[in-house]
């Protein structure tokens, strides 16, 4: 079983309970995370057996999650892709690249289109199924026993993979086809399971074929999250997330989604927070390549590594008007995860590197995909700069979470773990909060903060330029966001920005002599930006930057807000 529990000096100690094996995880030197890790992580004798999605019905998939997530309590054995593990229009293929390059396992595809040979092949391994009814609750109770029984059960939702498994010697433990998830997280609880749980996946029937085989895997239980307030067994577990959180020391983490404001900020009141992943996968081989070994050495100290670099100043006198283009969403795991690498929209774009550009990423991911930091380490070019996304190593509002100091210390203490020069945090949050920022800038890894306010579409600041400590809190002046003219709060198609652009003061002098520039990334990509920063170049007067250069530019200029 996984203990849930990491940190970065690592002390691993193994006890027994039953027949599973309980790992310990202790840090001397830094905040721990609430994580689950394998026994034993992926090293050059492990083997990923990988299956294709392509082959497999919605039910199939649900089984191959929950078969997953049992074995990778141990070490991970199995990983999903689209079709074919030579396809790099796959994240998921792409990510299993770096995996077998960074840890030296092997993979496997003999399984990769023979969804019964992999069971026949695991059967012994599995010590019994529960029945579930496709896209009802009852595939959430079925998760949800499978994270929480004892033993490694499997949750089956179709009558062949039904009667293979009988036909296995592999007998059904329980029937959950007219069962809610309550009765079945509240049965367990009797029976002593989740007591210590600090992580929860809030995820509907629809979406049962991703998150799965994470939170059976870290033995956390799955349910959907209804209305603002979650309803009654999302609040049940809430609380009992956030009783835990305070005697462990640890903060909460809810997986999945929930309507945005009022998830976020319940889940922050809660000592929790959120990634956005209800489409994510392969969590538990991706999370377990550095756990108990050396790798995390070796991953952090690549050969071609992104160095800290200052910038020279322009003079305060210069008649130029600085702008930083910043893209949005990089808390959004199944994004950064799924198509954020290969799509030529984003990362992928052929124009990528002819401008810069500032991409914010999660710290979290040092800990959940290390395979993706180091792809982008490897592919980061001199153009594109790091952002610590929203609002540090995971979603929240900082003026709502209960624990904010233990969240800042958190992602404070990451940052310096990600490979790539992030110095800035950017903060998503109701309304400007000085004293939440401060417990964010009073570390020496944070440079500065990015701004942005929830409503006004992430510009309510309007470009205002705040210091606290001596440090930077720079807000979004306008959003390229949908096609906008501005007459909707501050959201702005393509050439409306540039217009808006056109109208600031070249000085740098003062606060409006600078642009951080919010960029939604589901409406605008990197074209967009091309164009706008071209266009601009062409009319004179302008300098576009990346987030760290912007900020160094801010810090010698020392433009201030009057208020």
């Amino acid at each position: 079983m996984p203990s849930g529990i990491r940190g970065f000096m690592i002390t691993a100690f193994v006890t027994l309970t039953g027949n599973a094996q309980v790992l310990g995880v202790s840090n001397s030197m830094g905040p721990r995370t609430a994580y689950p890790s394998s026994v034993t992580p992926l090293t050059p004798s492990s083997t990923l057996y990988v299956i294709a999605d392509s082959i497999l019905s919605a039910t199939e998939v649900v089984t191959m999650e929950t078969l997953s997530g049992v074995l990778g309590r141990e070490t991970p054995q199995i990983y999903r892709v689209r079709n074919s593990t030579s396809d790099m229009t796959d994240s998921y293929a792409l990510w299993l690249e770096e995996i077998v390059q960074m840890s030296g396992c092997s993979m496997n595809t003999s399984f990769l289109h023979n969804y019964q040979a992999i069971l026949e092949y695991y059967h012994a391994n599995i010590t019994g199924f529960v029945e579930y009814t496709v896209d009802s609750e009852s595939v959430n109770a079925a998760i949800t026993y499978c994270a929480g029984a004892s033993g490694s059960v499997i949750a089956v939702g179709d009558a062949e993979t039904k009667e293979l498994l009988l036909r296995l010697g592999v007998q059904r433990a329980l029937d959950l086809t007219n069962t809610s998830v309550a009765k079945v997280y509240t049965d367990l609880r009797l029976k002593g399971a989740f007591a210590a749980n600090t992580m929860v996946s809030f995820q509907p029937p629809s979406k049962s074929a991703n998150l799965a085989e994470f939170s059976v895997f870290g033995k956390f239980p799955t349910v959907e999250y209804k209305g603002n307030n979650g309803g009654g067994l999302a609040s049940a577990i809430l609380d009992h997330i956030h009783a835990n959180t305070k005697q462990q020391g640890v903060l909460g983490v809810a997986m999945g989604w929930g309507p945005e404001f009022p998830y976020v900020e319940n889940i922050g009141r809660h000592g929790a927070y959120v990634h956005a992943s209800d489409f994510a996968m392969d969590l538990a081989s991706l999370s377990n390549l550095h756990v108990h070994t050396s790798l995390g050495t070796h991953w952090r100290q690549p050969q071609r590594s992104i160095p800290r670099v200052r910038h020279p100043h322009r003079a305060i006198g210069a008649p130029t008007h600085t702008v930083c283009f910043v893209m949005s969403d990089g808390d959004n795991l199944q994004w950064l995860l799924g198509p954020w690498a290969t799509d030529p929209s984003w990362f992928a774009s052929p124009q990528r590197g002819s401008v810069p550009i500032s991409w914010t990423l999660s710290p979290a991911l040092v800990d959940l995909a290390p395979a993706m930091l180091h792809y982008v380490q490897r592919h980061a070019s001199p153009l594109d700069a790091f952002v610590v996304s929203p609002s540090g190593f995971g979603y929240t509002y900082p003026s709502k979470i209960s624990n904010l100091p233990q969240f800042a210390n958190l992602t404070a203490s990451y940052m310096g773990q990600m490979g790539v020069d992030a110095r800035v945090v950017n903060v998503i949050d109701q309304a400007y909060d000085a004293s939440s920022l401060q417990e964010m800038l009073q570390y020496a890894a944070v440079d500065a903060v990015f701004s942005y306010t929830y409503g006004a579409c992430y510009s309510g600041e309007q470009g205002a330029i705040r210091w606290i400590g001596g440090k930077p809190v720079i807000g979004g002046r306008a959003s390229l966001w949908g096609q906008g003219n501005g007459s909707d709060c501050t959201l702005m198609g393509v050439d409306a920005l540039i217009d808006i652009l056109k109208q600031q003061p070249k000085d740098p002098s003062v606060p409006g002599g600078y642009s951080l520039i919010p960029v939604h990334a589901w409406s605008h990509n990197v074209s967009d930006i091309a164009h706008i920063a071209t266009t601009l170049q062409q009319l004179g007067g302008f300098h576009v930057v990346g987030a760290n250069e912007f900020v160094d530019l801010v810090v010698t200029n020392h433009p201030e807000t009057v208020e």
